[in-house]
């Protein structure tokens, strides 16, 4: 079911990702192969944020690798039977719909969308030419037994990834400038890792 956030609902900045993700996502390993994946995400485990479990045995499905015309979908679960689900991607889409081919830009629904065609997000899939790119999304689960919104920042992974490791590390090289002109040594220290294996992948994925 696509449709809009019902109000109450507060969910942050995310990012999907049509290519490669963040430096300890970026593994030299092969994409997986193109299919369905469903990503649970369960707010029961802690109580500040939530934990994401996967169908096909991810080791961390908040990156999810995943490859053009995939299908993704998503479930919730809650401290109750009855919850809301809300994805929305803008203000561009890497989804299309599966019957008409038109962009998809937003996920939402509930239990009851969920136990109907094995989650939300089963009527898209990841368009057949769209960009190896980064793409925001945002994302919230509203959980009507404790009547908390649970938000984060989750990523997909299409493709071998190499522009989207190119981005991640020019905004690398730029936040350590941004550390070196405030003087910050400490910020600047965890950077350069980061900088360095985002290069490294870079160089693995040139080969």
């Amino acid at each position: 079911m696509v449709g809009a956030v019902g109000t109450g609902c507060v969910i942050r900045n995310g990012f999907l990702v049509i290519g490669a993700s963040q430096a300890a996502e970026l593994a030299l390993g092969s994409p997986t192969t193109a299919g369905k994946h469903g990503i649970k995400l369960d707010v029961t485990i802690n109580p500040n944020h939530i934990t994401y479990q996967s169908d096909d045995g991810a080791a961390d499905p908040s990156n999810l690798p995943v490859m053009h015309n995939d299908v993704v979908t998503w479930k919730a679960k809650t401290h109750g039977p009855k919850h809301h689900l809300a994805l929305i991607f803008a203000p561009l889409t890497p989804f299309v719909d599966v019957d008409t081919g038109f962009p998809v830009f937003a996920f939402f629904g509930s239990e009851v969308n969920e136990s109907h065609g094995g989650g939300i997000g089963s009527n898209a899939s990841i368009g057949p030419h769209v960009l190896e790119t980064g793409y925001e999304y945002l994302v919230a689960v509203w959980d009507d037994e404790s009547k908390k919104t649970y938000s984060n920042d989750p990523k997909i992974i299409v493709g071998t990834g190499y522009n989207a490791a190119e981005a991640e590390l020019e905004s690398a090289k730029e936040k350590i400038k941004r550390a070196e002109e405030l003087g910050d040594s400490s910020l600047k220290e965890k950077l350069i890792p980061i900088q360095k294996n985002l290069q490294d992948i870079i160089n693995g994925l040139n080969k």
